[in-house]
């Protein structure tokens, strides 16, 4: 049951990916697809005014529209799953968008909580670091995507 409970998560996960892929604009039937080669990955740590802290983001430049990967509520405090156990920035090396993976949210539900300030997920997340990007990574300053694990 395991087993079978893993592969569903995984076919969610990645049927997640590829429609935020998909909207952004990348597909894999895009004539003469760029090569795919890891480029490498920046442990960044961006200020968040809103959460009193800066939050670590693993970051991998290739693209101006970036794609964020949210953790599921077993993420570790300092590295998304996602770079580590899900090897994505490895899979979206090449495919012309930019990948953002923050940490630290396990258990937040991405949401801005109400008595709880050092929680304001979705001020990081629709403000703070899309604006970020664009400022330090040269990224635009809209058009990006969110996927989640849960």
């Amino acid at each position: 049951m395991r087993g079978m409970f893993r592969a569903v998560t995984r076919a969610a996960a990645a049927a997640a990916l590829a429609a935020a892929l998909f909207s952004a604009g990348v597909t894999p039937f895009t004539p003469n697809p760029p090569q795919a080669h890891a480029q490498g990955v920046e442990m960044l740590m961006v200020p968040s005014a809103a959460m009193g802290r800066s939050i670590p983001v693993a970051f991998q430049g290739g693209g101006p529209h970036a794609v964020v990967l949210l953790d599921a509520f077993n993420a570790a405090p300092d590295v998304s799953n996602w770079v580590t156990a899900g090897n994505a920035m490895n899979t979206l090396a090449g495919l012309g968008i930019s990948v953002a993976a923050p940490a630290g949210g396990a258990w937040s539900l991405y949401t801005n909580w109400e008595q709880d300030g050092g929680r304001q997920w979705e001020t990081f997340l629709a403000d703070e670091l899309p604006n970020w990007l664009a400022a330090n990574k040269g990224l635009a300053p809209d058009g990006h995507a969110i996927v989640g694990a849960a």
